[in-house]
């Protein structure tokens, strides 16, 4: 054996014995741990039809406890940490404890983490609305407005009950001053009393079509003042009175001739029998015929009661 083949194998088993070393310290060396807090939790799968899975508000994020070798338990990011929950299985309305999986990165394990999360199963509800047309900018008294068809102009509106009792109406938006000469897809919103979006429910249907319908005259429109409304009934022992009517102008739609004799409008009475203290109540407005409201076909009316003698 001549000098070079024996420094090439005492190299060699030099490098195996420290690789040997090296494998058995990392084997004696303890593994490191660490908490990721706040890794949200995702619901995934689809349940039957009118149901609407929530996680409870303390279970939408876990801490998981990860462990392995230092270098990449400290590499691991929150978004690098997933937590899902199959909710398919889910059929009826009530409470779940439904177990969680979690996906980690490669070379680190999972140390501790909540078994299950608690999902809140609640019914929807759905209810019809009909479709009103709000305009982006109001059109300037005078101006020619024609009117408009909306296909289907009536939609159903899906959601949790107390959430969509909140919505008054579902609108699309147009632009007055914009010609219309063909058909347009828009998107219906469901909306509340003061023209809010309202969040947390669904619109069944995705669009509707607009489009101009055939006037027989000039549409024109023109501001007019609404009349505080008949209050009826006035409950034993308190008055009633009109506060605010809001809006009290609306802009209306229609031929001139029409228009001009239109001085002031009126709104259905409202029945105050039952009022006991302040409310808040909505008034249809009466529109005569032939011509059309701008917007919402009503008005909000703050009421105060009072006790005699106060």
């Amino acid at each position: 054996m001549n000098n070079s083949e024996l420094t090439t194998r005492i190299l060699a088993i030099a490098l195996a014995l420290f690789l040997w070393a090296y494998v058995r310290m990392l084997h004696d060396m303890p593994e490191f741990q660490r908490v990721i807090p706040r890794v949200p939790v995702t619901l995934q799968g689809k349940p039957p039809t009118g149901l609407a899975p929530q996680l409870r508000e303390e279970d939408r994020t876990i801490a998981v406890q990860i462990k392995g070798p230092a270098d990449r338990v400290n590499n691991v990011l929150v978004d690098g940490v997933t937590a899902k929950v199959e909710i398919s299985t889910i059929h009826k309305p009530g409470t779940d404890h439904l177990p969680v999986t979690i996906d980690l990165p490669r070379g680190v394990q999972l140390a501790q983490a909540p078994q299950d999360v608690t999902v809140i199963t609640r019914a929807l509800i759905q209810k019809d609305f009909p479709v009103t047309i709000s305009f982006i900018a109001s059109p300037p008294p005078g101006s020619t407005v024609g009117e408009y068809l909306i296909e289907p102009s009536t939609v159903t509106v899906e959601g949790l009950v107390g959430i969509i009792d909140k919505v008054k109406y579902v609108a699309v938006f147009v632009d007055p001053n914009e010609p219309m000469t063909d058909k347009k897809l828009l998107v219906p919103h469901a909306r509340d009393d003061d023209g809010n979006l309202v969040e947390d429910v669904r619109v069944l249907k995705s669009a509707v079509t607009i489009s101009m319908s055939s006037l027989t005259g000039q549409q024109v429109t023109r501001q007019v003042a609404i009349r505080d409304p008949e209050l009826r009934n006035q409950p034993r022992n308190y008055t009633v009175t009109v506060a605010k009517v809001t809006p009290d102008i609306v802009t209306l739609s229609g031929e001139f001739a029409l228009l001009n004799k239109q001085a002031i409008l009126e709104t259905e009475p409202l029945d105050v029998h039952n009022l006991k203290h302040d409310s808040t109540v909505t008034a249809r407005i009466r529109v005569p015929p032939g011509l059309t409201v701008v917007g919402k076909p009503d008005v909000r009316v703050d009421l105060r009661v009072q006790l005699l003698g106060q």
